[in-house]
């Protein structure tokens, strides 16, 4: 993923800077997560935790972008539904099922 056409990436381990990810949050010289400031509580946040607080901040919960980045970070198709949404999908899947099971 190509960063911003005039933004340079510090990486927090090595000191190096890149103006591509090879994995988005990565260094691609030393392979550790990148950390960066939210400009909102001004919590130092790990790439990776906000990947895995859906592009939100874990501290205030406001929405901020990576550096480098112009675009959404997605989860896998499964990591996206919710738990509420996999419940209802096994449950219709479920009533399904009996339907299927009464008529024959």
């Amino acid at each position: 993923m190509e960063a911003n056409k005039h933004e340079i990436i510090k990486c927090t381990s090595c000191g190096k800077e890149f103006k591509f990810y090879n994995i988005v949050g990565k260094c691609p010289h030393c392979s550790n997560w990148i950390t960066f400031e939210c400009k909102n509580c001004s919590k130092t946040i790990s790439a990776e935790d906000y990947i895995k607080n859906d592009n939100r901040c874990p501290g205030c919960n406001s929405p901020v972008s990576l550096p480098g980045t112009d675009t959404v970070i997605y989860k896998k198709p499964g990591e996206q539904m919710g738990k509420l949404a996999v419940w209802v999908v096994m449950f219709i899947i479920g009533l399904v099922i009996v339907a299927l099971v009464r008529r024959c």
